[in-house]
């Protein structure tokens, strides 16, 4: 069945912090995304070696840009952006927009954080927390190519400061990530699994 917007995406989004468009991008979209992306990876492994796990901005690379566009001006997308935001957010800026991509060797988790709290070098935390409720701050779109069983979230952190049972867990700022050191693949991906799970009601997305 094709993607329906419903008034749960809505209330999703402000009571949990994400919403799940279901369905919405069309297969022949998620062809051409795939296709570009494959090419990406190789570009982003050329540069960065087989760990590497981002290629961005994708509007800075020698990459076929037709599908970026036509993912931005998906109308059911646009649509359901305007409807849960507003209609003045917009997606898909090739100038940001960013490929993430799974290591082609070693599994790898990455450290739990808010976004620019955690993981921006020098930013003014004053600012920041003046700035956490604020609908404009911190939204982002994740556009999952293949099954998705990797991301984690604890649902409506949005809504308030750190618990004290998050803070004890991880008292460092920003929060620090698994320590991995010399492991074999079957130990990180036990630990990476395990620091995923030890976040206060964090779950897996999927």
């Amino acid at each position: 069945m094709a993607f329906q917007f419903s008034d749960q995406h809505i209330e999703d989004f402000h009571m949990l912090g994400y919403t799940v468009f279901g369905k919405i991008l069309p297969p022949s979209l998620i062809s051409d995304l795939r296709r570009v992306s494959d090419v990406a990876r190789k570009i982003a492994r050329d540069r960065g070696g087989a760990q590497v796990q981002r290629l961005q901005p994708v509007g800075h690379f020698e990459l076929d840009q037709q599908p970026f566009m036509d993912y931005a001006e998906l109308p059911d997308l646009v649509d359901a952006i305007a409807k849960v935001l507003t209609p003045k957010h917009l997606h898909g800026d090739r100038d940001h927009l960013g490929i993430l991509l799974e290591p082609a060797e070693m599994p790898y988790c990455t450290a739990w954080h808010r976004d620019w709290r955690d993981n921006i070098p020098g930013l003014n935390l004053t600012h920041w927390n003046q700035g956490l409720l604020d609908i404009n701050l911190f939204n982002q779109i994740n556009c999952a190519l293949y099954n998705d069983n990797c991301t984690w979230v604890v649902p409506g952190s949005h809504l308030r400061h750190d618990l004290r049972s998050e803070a004890a867990r991880f008292p460092d700022r920003p929060i620090s990530g698994p320590n991995l050191g010399e492991r074999t693949a079957e130990e990180r991906e036990y630990i990476c699994l395990e620091y995923c799970r030890s976040m206060p009601s964090a779950e897996p997305l999927y």
